[in-house]
Parts: structure tokens; sequence; C-alpha cells
């Protein structure tokens, strides 16, 4: 029986979902280790190029999918160590905006080689685009059964 042959249950494909993310989110950290940084590091600052401007906590925590306070901590954490730095909102005095460092954009060029996961994504061949697709609608269906529970329960992500 090839696998395409296999039924799963709802269940079984929500854990192999997480399962497959946590590995190959495994590989990803090892690489970054490597780079002395981790994956929320290189994923904020790719966030801040992705803006293409100075970002704001919101902005990451939205892209993230992140609680604020979770998010802010980690731009601290990213300010003790050089790797971004904040710039001045000139529309708002009080709001903190932040872009890479020099050492940032070192990290951001470093990182961008994801030799292993192209390895990885590779089994998928030509079904990247209908892949990523049905990924992007598990995404959106999940963000939008979040916010009705949100709505209803008052639950604290975003």
């Amino acid at each position: 029986m090839s696998t395409d042959e296999v039924t799963y249950t709802d269940w079984e494909l929500w854990v192999l979902l997480h399962q497959a993310s946590d590995a190959v989110a495994k590989v990803r950290e090892f690489e970054l280790e490597q780079l002395g940084s981790s994956m929320m590091q290189a994923a904020i600052i790719a966030i801040m190029k992705r803006i293409g401007a100075p970002a704001t906590t919101a902005q990451i925590t939205k892209w993230l999918l992140r609680e604020h306070h979770t998010v802010a901590a980690l731009l601290d954490r990213m300010l003790k160590h050089g790797l971004i730095k904040t710039v001045e909102d000139p529309k708002n005095k009080k709001r903190k905006l932040f872009t890479p460092s020099e050492k940032g954009e070192e990290l951001y060029i470093k990182s961008r080689d994801i030799s292993t996961i192209n390895r990885i994504f590779s089994l998928i061949g030509d079904k990247k685009g209908s892949f990523g697709a049905q990924l992007r609608a598990i995404r959106d269906k999940s963000l939008e059964v979040c916010a009705e529970l949100k709505a209803r329960k008052n639950l604290p992500f975003p």
C-alpha cells in the first residue's frame, strides 16, 4: 500500500503536522545555533527585512503569531546582543521602531543558507505550490477559528 492510499483521521493529521513542524524546526535550530542565533531571532530579523522599514513590536507580533509581551522580551534580548537597534518614529516619539543592526544584517545574510531545509522539502518535488496553498489554508482557517474562540472566551493570543 502506498502512502497515497493510507487514510488518516483529523487527529492523526494534526499529530503528523505537529511532528513534521517540530522536526523541521529542530533542523533549523541546529543550523542557527552554529551561527550563534535562534530561530526566533532569525525570524524577527527576516520579518524586519520583509517589512522593508523599521518595524513596530505590534507588526512583529502579528507576523510571529505570538503574544506582545513575548515579542517585547525577545526584542529586548536582541537589543542587548546587538542584533537590532531602535530608531525614532517621526510620527510618534513614544513608539519604538526596530531595525537590524550591522550584526543583525550579517546574521540575516548567513541565515539565508537553508540547504538542509531545501533537502527536506525536496521530497515534495513539483507539488510545492499546492502544498503551500494547503498549509496557508490550514493556517488561515486556524486563525479564523482562533478569532472565534477568542471572541467567545476572551483568550489572550493574537
